[in-house]
């Protein structure tokens, strides 16, 4: 059936102003909308773009310049539609955008007022201001270049060919930043968020790409740098690589530790990073696999590549922030991947955490030592002169007596044979020791010494070079 224009059952009802400012909570937040206009500059096959913030005395701007391949006239009116391209449209692999509202609606979850100058084939400008739609009550969409674009830094502007977007009435973006301190340190943490959501275009491995943040260059952050590969899996056009971090010991360099942790930290860092043409979608977590964060599995780390054409099947959201694993093979796949990696994850955690105690604790600080009889038989016997066994002692006023036989009665009961057995056949599982309470002990130890007469520097010397505590120093 075929439905007229005119048609008498039917009245036009435009969207209203309103609409403007309920898409202003489409939950953006600034590392988000301004990724999202990158994605742009990447899709017009930038070389070079910069990002400059500025304060403006409490009147903040922001610009965004790229040297791609610009718009036309025509191009520009189209693009500046709040849903320029329909997600089911056909687009190749380059092609960052979905539903063709990233950089209107990232620019408005922070601003009043977005500005668009692009060259090719000649200037061409195109600004949306909520306060004239307001005042209007029409999308009114501006084409007169405004004043103050000739006093703009020449630095900014494009030149041959380029877009140019500039914020203005950056009234939310003062939600984030209420001092030019605060500015700058937003634009700071912006470089490093940018850093992980195009690292594969900043590096050498692909089409390279260079940004600038307040003219500093944006490092790429590699998530499994260094990382030990458990092998490719695919399915249905889906690559899954699982990676096992290093233990915090390969790190000599405490910096190089905390860089490897990622922007959130290794905790947080952990889990499954889901890339959509090489750009990062997913920054670690579990996505929906119900699995947790837990600090034994931090060295857990997967790659996930979805192509633009699984965008439907993954439910990639507006901001291009979040996914949600499909039913079915993929997700089984998945999940098995992920508990397998989060056991080889743990083995790396425990048995370095155990050897490198022994490794690097003071000698004499262990709790169990090990000795060799005259007739050449190992055994093991409990440190009597470890700080807790002290402790026991002084606290409960055990007699030395006692405490020996105590000591005597757990070293001649150790099952030695059923461990030589369970070893050989299954393995030997050691409860581990948490951090938290490994500190809480520590503290402990600490304020032990503390009343004997040390200094707090010298009693955390001390617990801290002894055997179990010796990994928290660099934890």
């Amino acid at each position: 059936m075929t439905i007229s224009f005119i048609n008498p059952d039917f009245e036009e009802a435009p969207p209203s102003y309103s609409l403007f400012e309920s898409l202003r909570s489409s939950g953006y937040t600034f590392n988000t909308a301004m990724a999202d206009l990158i994605d742009n500059s990447v899709s017009a096959n930038s070389k070079n773009i910069t990002v400059h913030l500025e304060w403006n005395k409490g009147d903040p701007w922001v610009a965004i310049l790229d040297d791609g391949c610009g718009m036309t006239e025509t191009e520009l009116s189209q693009n500046m539609l709040i849903g320029s391209k329909s997600p089911d449209d056909a687009r190749s692999n380059d092609d960052l955008g979905r539903f063709g509202c990233g950089f209107k609606l990232g620019t408005f979850s922070m601003a009043r007022q977005l500005n668009v100058f692009t060259i090719k084939n000649g200037l061409s400008f195109r600004q949306w201001d909520l306060d004239i739609v307001a005042s209007e009550n029409k999308w009114l969409v501006g084409k007169k270049i405004p004043d103050w674009y000739d006093s703009f830094p020449e630095a900014l502007k494009p030149k041959v060919n380029g877009t140019l977007i500039v914020w203005k009435k950056c009234d939310r973006l003062l939600n984030y930043a209420s001092t030019d301190t605060q500015l700058y340190n937003l634009a700071s943490n912006l470089n490093v968020y940018l850093g992980s959501v195009f690292s594969r275009f900043l590096s050498n491995n692909l089409r390279k790409i260079n940004i600038k943040v307040m003219k500093h260059t944006t490092k790429p952050w590699n998530p499994v740098e260094n990382g030990n590969f458990l092998g490719l899996q695919k399915l249905n056009n889906i690559d899954i690589r699982p990676y096992t971090m290093p233990h915090h010991s390969f790190y000599q360099n405490p910096d190089k530790f905390r860089e490897a942790g990622g922007i959130n930290g290794w905790n947080a860092q952990q889990g499954i990073y889901v890339y959509r043409g090489n750009r990062l979608i997913v920054n670690g977590g579990w996505l929906d696999l119900k699995l947790k964060n837990d600090e034994h599995t931090k060295l857990a780390r997967i790659l996930i590549d979805i192509n633009i054409e699984s965008d439907k099947e993954w439910q990639v959201d507006l901001k291009k922030s979040r996914v949600l694993v499909p039913a079915g093979d993929i997700r089984n796949l998945i999940q098995k991947i992920a508990k397998h990696t989060r056991t080889a994850a743990e083995k790396v955690y425990r048995q370095r955490n155990q050897s490198e105690s022994r490794s690097i604790a003071a000698p004499k600080s262990f709790v169990w030592n090990e000795m060799i009889k005259n007739d050449g038989k190992t055994v093991y016997k409990i440190n009597k002169e470890h700080e807790f066994i002290k402790l026991i002692k002084t606290r409960y006023s055990i007699t030395t007596t006692d405490m020996n036989s105590l000591i005597k009665l757990i070293e001649s009961s150790i099952p030695t044979e059923s461990i030589q057995i369970k070893q050989s056949t299954t393995g030997i599982h050691v409860e581990d020791f948490e951090d938290a309470q490994k500190k809480k002990l520590a503290e402990i130890l600490i304020n032990y010494l503390i009343d004997q007469g040390k200094t707090r520097k010298e009693a955390t010397d001390k617990i801290y070079s002894q055997e179990p505590f010796v990994v928290l120093r660099e934890n």
